[in-house]
């Protein structure tokens, strides 16, 4: 079983077995989880969380040249509400070894450094049958090097803006189950055949969803799933303050 299966199956026993004990938190955060957060109604939220997500996609550096991208990224991440539906959220974390560019040109991705801004509006609230609608924007980048089979280092950088929307319920005051749909764009800087190249996604959106529950003593977690476009896979887990 690999560590992210495993973080992933802890996660929701733990959570399964106290989803009776209602608790106030965030319900969900880091990159991934952030547009599932219940939104403050009077009080200010703060909290501290971590996130560990692993991404599969396909990226083009131009005339044909493509190659299979997978990372896996783990951030601590600060959040605070900016009001009653706003919530700012910044991440900072690296990119852990392992990843791997796979095509015609094939190399180890990783270790690097890696940060994530995210602001979330939660443009409807819950209500009976009606859902919460939530906009998100995230700015990400990340700093790398890759390992080719000769162990020759090249330098792997990326950019990275999105803008999402999730829409779910909350159920028995402690699950959060969401939908969401996200589009992106940005530059990824590597040397593709010692030539200096430029590219980007080939698959510039993501669909999928998640659940965030919310666990007792303001603790809450989350788990979502990509499976349309950049297919991914997050685990969250964090406290309110």
């Amino acid at each position: 079983m690999t560590p992210l299966r495993r973080a992933l199956c802890v996660l929701a026993a733990t959570a399964a077995s106290l989803l009776v004990h209602p608790a106030r938190a965030c319900g969900g955060s880091g990159p991934g989880g952030t547009g599932a957060c219940e939104f403050p109604r009077s009080e200010r939220i703060v909290r501290l969380g971590s996130s560990l997500g692993t991404t599969w996609s396909r990226i083009s550096f131009g005339d044909g040249r493509k190659v299979d991208a997978r990372r896996s990224v783990l951030y601590a991440t600060a959040a605070t509400s900016l009001g009653t539906r706003t919530l700012l959220e910044v991440g900072l974390g690296g990119l852990l070894p392992g990843g791997q560019l796979s095509g015609a040109s094939r190399a180890e991705l990783g270790p690097g450094a890696s940060f994530a801004i995210t602001l979330a509006w939660n443009a409807v609230r819950a209500e009976g049958a009606r859902p919460f609608v939530t906009f998100t924007a995230t700015l990400s980048g990340l700093a790398a090097s890759t390992t080719s089979a000769s162990g020759e280092h090249v330098p792997y950088g990326a950019l990275d803006a999105r803008v999402g929307i999730n829409a779910g319920y909350t159920l028995w005051k402690v699950l959060r189950p969401y939908v969401m749909g996200r589009v992106f764009g940005g530059p990824i800087f590597w040397r593709y055949e010692n030539e200096r190249v430029t590219g980007t996604d080939v698959y510039k959106y993501q669909l999928g969803g998640g659940v965030a529950w919310k666990l007792p003593a303001r603790f809450d977690a989350f788990v979502e799933g990509v499976g349309l476009g950049e297919r991914g896979l997050f685990v969250g887990l964090g406290r309110g303050f």
